[in-house]
């Protein structure tokens, strides 16, 4: 949750949207995008969202109602994007102010990380029942040639700033990929499935959070990217929230193809976030970190 201790005050760019506010305390979560609550003179809670991709946004403002209403109906809640007060031409979106605790507030221990990993598993389960008909959700993640393709593409054109040895690794990898992937029924994909992205209240899950990145395709994805940021950036709880997430979703990591599969999808949308434009520098080297960290085999990296 924002820090409500003290007033704070609002970019120029958020006064220019919602024009005078009571209150403002900037929302750290992410560093993609820049967030804000702020509390209008009539007393409404709202998040005014500074996207890094103003296309993202447009995709967040028109899309965003049916994709509230299809996880609504699979009894997700998700805060949908008000199209009167948001901005996508600068790349501002405006939602509800949603109550609720952050997943990664929660996985300072192992009990807190497997209760949350539990509670992640069974929204991921929740997940697979999704209508995805009408959506019209990009579905390059479920053509397993094309997606093999693009990745390596991606790669490429990453060129020097990846090194030789991980762009090898990561090349071998990929060639498993469409061999994987080949008979797999896609599904909804959340696309961000992370702590960060998770509001609990009471156990519960309150809400789930930026759907920019929802596609059609291999459902694994929200797996292995949950498990993964958990890893990389909380690595000393990885393997209980991980156990949690297991036993409640039910994906078997010694499956000779759902294991694989586990390790390779975080690298493949690494690739995706560098392959975008808007990606700027400094977040690209936070990129270029967690692939290397990434393609690393799995006996290099630190016991959670």
């Amino acid at each position: 949750m924002p820090d409500t201790t003290r007033q704070q005050v609002p970019p120029a760019w958020v006064t220019e949207t919602m024009g005078p506010v009571s209150e403002a305390h900037r929302i750290r979560w992410g560093f993609t995008n820049e967030s804000w609550l702020v509390t209008t003179r009539r007393r409404r809670k709202l998040v005014v969202t500074r996207m890094a991709d103003s296309a993202a946004a447009h995709e967040v403002v028109q899309r965003g109602p049916a994709i509230h209403a299809a996880l609504a109906a699979i009894g997700i809640s998700t805060p949908v994007a008000l199209a009167e007060s948001s901005a996508p031409e600068r790349a501002i979106v405006v939602s509800p102010f949603v109550s609720g605790q952050p997943g990664v507030e929660r996985i300072g221990d192992a009990q807190g990380a497997a209760g949350l990993g539990r509670l992640v598993g069974r929204a991921w389960l929740a997940l697979g029942r999704v209508e995805t008909a009408g959506l019209d959700l990009d579905d390059l993640w479920a053509r397993p040639n094309d997606l093999a393709a693009a990745a390596r593409s991606w790669l490429v054109a990453a060129g020097w700033a990846v090194e030789r040895p991980v762009g090898r690794q990561v090349s071998r990898r990929l060639q498993e990929l469409p061999r994987l992937l080949a008979g797999r029924p896609p599904g909804f994909i959340h696309g961000d499935l992370v702590p960060a992205n998770v509001l609990v209240d009471d156990e519960e899950l309150s809400a789930l959070l930026d759907l920019e990145t929802v596609r059609l395709g291999e459902r694994l994805l929200d797996a292995a990217w949950f498990r993964w940021i958990v890893r990389y950036h909380h690595p000393d709880v990885e393997r209980a929230a991980w156990r949690g997430f297991a036993s409640a979703s039910g994906v078997d990591d010694t499956d000779p193809i759902v294991g694989p599969l586990l390790e390779i999808l975080p690298a493949v949308r690494i690739l995706e976030v560098l392959g975008q434009s808007t990606v700027g520098s400094e977040a690209r080297q936070r990129w270029l970190d967690q692939l290397r960290a990434c393609a690393a085999p799995s006996a290099d990296r630190p016991a959670g």
